[in-house]
């Protein structure tokens, strides 16, 4: 008994229906799928590259009174765009005031005083980092 078929053309296939001979195709259903050309869009490409909006730059004497007299609630840092480190003094001040009861709430808020103002030190010099705000505009 034959494993070989004829078909209308006179071609040969096997028991599964796939011509001998030749190699299957590798994706059988994309092969039946109809090709299209690519559609356009929604909306054209922008015929120009658009400019980022202008940014005001931040002013350092305002930064470094700010980090002064309200640096420990995070102010300076919100200024500055620096929202992580705003959050930590702003969360550390609280559980500072909360626990100044206890002894270690006075050691949290002098950290604090501290830490405010070795930041507005860098902001004035321009070091560390505190030359530029968060967005990495400089400082005016």
């Amino acid at each position: 008994m034959s494993t070989l078929y004829p078909g209308p053309n006179h071609e040969e296939f096997d028991r599964d229906g796939l011509p001998v001979g030749k190699k299957p195709p590798a994706d059988p259903v994309a092969s039946m799928q109809p090709q299209y050309p690519a559609q356009p869009g929604a909306y054209p490409p922008a015929p120009y590259a658009q400019a980022p909006l202008p940014v005001a730059p931040k002013s350092k004497i305002v930064a470094a009174l700010l980090f002064f007299f309200l640096g420990s609630f995070g102010i300076g840092n919100f200024y500055l765009h620096q929202n992580k480190t705003g959050v930590i003094k702003l969360v550390l001040f609280i559980v500072g005031f909360l626990t100044s009861v206890f002894i270690i709430g006075l050691f949290i808020l002098g950290a604090l005083g501290i830490w405010s103002f070795i930041e507005m030190i860098l902001v004035l010099v321009g070091a560390g980092g505190y030359d530029r705000d968060g967005r990495g505009v400089p400082l005016d």
